[in-house]
């Protein structure tokens, strides 16, 4: 799975390290390195030489070096550019390139025996070669890198597509959705009002009869209209009406090679429609057997045949939605949508390996004793609560729980003299000092490239990359700023910070020094850690941002899990309005500097099934939840409530479902922790999107329970919920940091691929780590009272630099 020689030397030490070898050289580690990878490729090469017959890969290399007719550039080019905006138009582009990777026969070549860290990274390396460059590679070179170019361009593409797909289904139905306001009042206005409006008609001396009658039929039209019971009925009728954009959006997806497992509800639809495109009709046959979700019913039900079939159409594209969130519908393909027997370790496997997962996991094969130690905690927690409110401590009114406000706790005495000493001790820094004293004692830079910088100038040129992505600034703007270096140099160094792993190995060498700080052990040990998202403005037209709810601008959010030492630990981008708590339970599992056990999120970071997810990954979710008041408990059969909370809880627990399906849970959770898929499939697998699984639905059960124990120590513990809060607010204050940092928003060619978003992400946390690492801060500050109060401002300077020669003029600098 090692993408690069690096990459094995560190896998090496780590291999040396567990077997109790003495470690060797860096020199003699590094040539074993290089003599495996060299034998991995030439494996690697002879894979793809059994698998594919020598006239098909010639027969690719022709098809990618010819010049297509409108663009006068070449298919390897074409297959390389990143999709633009969001709308039909560059779906269909995106389609046009699955059909003509699939007119070559990639689809046809099973390749899963390829690790995909390997396909994705030759994958990458053509994406931006010209077709004069890609001649020049040598044939055992060439080939085996086009191979997984044409293989990781059609995944993507397919990815991308049903990506766009689902956002513009989103907007049809958000745009409907607010249509259908004004439908609805139209269509509820009163008696008197039509009687008041034909009144003021009769006594309009300037109409006409033949006006007055018109309006009167207009008026009789709307108010013998369908009545919708809701607004979700009313845009479903807006929905069917004629020119709705459905069906091209429908005729596209269904390019994709859909399959679909025998739950998908939708199946016999979209064999119908198949068949009625085949025959060009224009409307629904009336056949009461035909099959849809209960809210399209009485559209599809209806008299007017030709809008039941463009309600059939959308009730379709509703559920291929879900179904492919769910994954009830996937495609072989892809590489986020496969199936889920593809995705998750296979069951041959499986059987083989349980004992082991289970074991590394903690878990036992059973749940009945796991579910017993819950259980048993449950009753004892219940007790302490029921004893908080006799005592008064907290109280239920009306069935919902109340808490006393939490106060503010009072500073130490001697924090504000600390803090000014602090920051009279560090004076005025340039933002250009910090980074250079940052990357001294961590060596971020070299992580970066891969081994330490031989001039100047590659310093320079990563240093100006980490300005371009970490700030609004382009290439240009940064060459600007730094006279020595060319706008060439930094667009080349731009390109190292699109390797998730080489820019994961520099934050994490930061954080590592960041904990040698005696001050961050006052913080803490990183046992606690909060994660949040902040949005970063991006150009309108980039396919994937979504508008901020709070300041209406598009935007791409960057998800960043901060350690209690303050020190920010994993960073993510991801698209604004979808579910966080996937990306939360990821990045705790991911990073590997600390060892988190409890994780604070809002509540956008929490679900039901994350919370029992999270907790057989050995992570506890500690949510800070909206409409707290309202929250109830969810017990189970077999735990007798204390009589002073009946009103508390609600429902009942079935451990039932949680035992019958246990096998397959601690599969899901092994998978997640191996890295067969990420926590983040894992939950858009599980959301309510998977309402009738089985498997969904013991998942939800055993994160009932556990929120319920979790909710109790919440209500019983006031030191608990400052801690969480506290950690949240924390957060905040990072984001703050960062948006001070992120000033404007990206430059327009920017953005189109995740490798670029992954590079903003991963350079903003590392300007926004670099920014405390003075060794002042080590040297005078020692006492705990001061350290969880700290502030740091960024602002502009507008001195110039101590540094000039090296760094652009006029940054940011540290003030307190």
């Amino acid at each position: 799975h090692a993408i690069s020689v690096d990459h094995l030397v560190e896998a090496g030490k780590v291999w040396l390290y567990q077997h109790r070898f003495i470690f060797i050289g860096d020199r003699p580690l590094r040539d074993y390195a290089r003599q495996a990878f060299a034998e991995s490729e030439q494996g690697l090469l002879a894979i793809i030489q059994g698998i594919i017959p020598a006239s098909t890969r010639q027969e690719w290399e022709r098809g990618v070096l010819q010049l297509r007719e409108r663009s006068k550039i070449t298919n390897l080019e074409w297959l390389g550019e990143p999709p633009r905006k969001g709308n039909r138009t560059a779906l269909r582009n995106r389609v046009d390139r699955i059909d003509y990777l699939k007119s070559l026969g990639v689809d046809q070549f099973d390749l899963d025996v390829i690790p995909m860290e390997r396909i994705r990274f030759y994958g990458a390396q053509l994406q931006r070669l010209r077709a004069a460059k890609f001649r020049e590679l040598k044939e055992p070179t060439r080939i085996l890198r086009l191979v997984c170019f044409l293989k990781f361009t059609l995944m993507t593409a397919i990815d991308t597509a049903v990506l766009m797909a689902g956002k513009q289904i989103a907007r049809l139905w958000g745009d409907a959705y607010e249509k259908a306001k004004l439908l609805q009042v139209e269509h509820n206005r009163s008696r008197s009002d039509i009687l008041n409006e034909v009144f003021a008609m009769v006594d309009d001396d300037n109409l006409s009869d033949a006006k007055f009658r018109t309006k009167v039929r207009k008026l009789k039209q709307a108010k013998t209209a369908p009545q919708f019971p809701n607004r979700a009925a009313a845009a479903r009728w807006l929905l069917s009406e004629p020119g709705s954009a459905i069906r091209p959006i429908l005729a596209e997806v269904q390019k994709l090679g859909l399959q679909w497992e025998a739950r998908f509800p939708a199946d016999q639809s979209m064999a119908l429609l198949q068949e009625l495109y085949a025959s060009k009709a224009n409307a629904l046959p009336d056949d009461p057997r035909i099959q849809c979700p209960k809210g399209w019913q009485f559209i599809v039900q209806g008299d007017d045949r030709e809008r039941a079939l463009r309600a059939l159409e959308g009730a379709t594209l509703m559920e291929l939605r879900k179904g492919l969130r769910s994954g009830a519908v996937f495609i072989d393909q892809s590489e986020r949508f496969r199936s889920r027997d593809r995705l998750l370790i296979s069951q041959d496997r499986w059987e083989k390996e349980r004992n082991r997962r289970c074991t590394q996991l903690s878990l036992p094969l059973k749940a009945e004793s796991y579910l017993d130690r819950l259980c048993e905690s449950l009753e004892y927690k219940l007790a302490l609560v029921e004893r908080a409110v006799s005592s008064g401590e907290i109280w239920i009114q009306e069935g919902t729980i109340r808490l006393p406000r939490l106060k503010a706790e009072l500073p130490p005495e001697d924090a504000e003299r600390m803090r000014t000493a602090v920051f009279r001790e560090i004076g005025t820094v340039q933002f250009p000092n910090l980074i250079l004293e940052m990357d001294s004692h961590t060596g971020f830079s070299a992580a970066l490239l891969g081994r330490p910088a031989r001039s100047d100038q590659e310093l320079l040129k990563i240093y100006g990359a980490m300005l371009a992505h970490g700030t609004s600034n382009d290439a240009s703007a940064v060459a600007l700023m730094m006279p020595q270096v060319e706008t060439s140099h930094i667009l080349s160094a731009m390109y190292l910070f699109e390797d998730p792993v080489r820019v994961r190995a520099a934050n994490d060498a930061v954080s590592s020094y960041q904990r040698q700080f005696p001050i961050s052990g006052l913080w803490g040990d990183g046992s606690l850690a909060s994660s949040d998202s902040t949005s970063l403005d991006v150009y309108r037209d980039l396919w994937n941002a979504r508008l901020d709810p709070r300041r209406r601008t598009p935007s791409i959010g960057t998800y960043t899990h901060l350690a209690d030492f303050w020190s920010i630990v994993y960073d993510r981008p991801i698209v604004l309005g979808e579910r966080q708590a996937g990306v939360a339970i990821e990045g705790a599992i991911r990073q590997k500097e600390i060892h988190i056990d409890q994780l604070a999120v809002d509540t956008h970071g929490w679900t039901h099934f994350a919370m029992g997810l999270a907790k057989l990954l050995g992570l506890d979710l500690c949510p800070r939840l909206k409409r707290l008041n309202d929250r109830k408990l969810f017990v189970p059969k077999r735990v007798t409530l204390p009589a002073g909370l009946e009103g508390l809880a609600t429902g009942r627990i079935s451990l039932k479902a949680i035992k019958k399906y246990w096998d397959e849970l601690i599969r899901i959770v092994a998978s997640v922790e191996t890295g067969e898929i990420t926590a983040m499939t894992a939950l858009a697998w599980f959301g309510s999107a998977a309402a009738t699984d089985p498997v969904y639905r013991a998942g939800v059960a055993l994160g009932e329970l556990v929120q319920s124990l979790y909710l109790c120590d919440y209500f019983t513990s006031e030191a608990f919920r400052r801690v969480i809060h506290r950690m949240l607010v924390h957060g905040e204050a990072v984001h703050q940091l960062q948006r001070a940092i992120y000033l404007g928003s990206f430059s327009k060619p920017r953005g189109q691929r995740e490798e670029e978003l992954i590079a903003m992400s991963g350079s903003l946390t590392l300007m926004t780590k670099s920014l405390p690492g003075l060794d002042h801060v080590k040297n005078t500050v020692g006492d705990a009272n001061f350290v969880d109060r700290q502030r740091y401002h960024v602002a502009e300077s507008r001195e110039p630099s101590a540094l000039s020669q090296y760094q652009s003029q006029g940054h940011f600098c540290l003030s307190g």
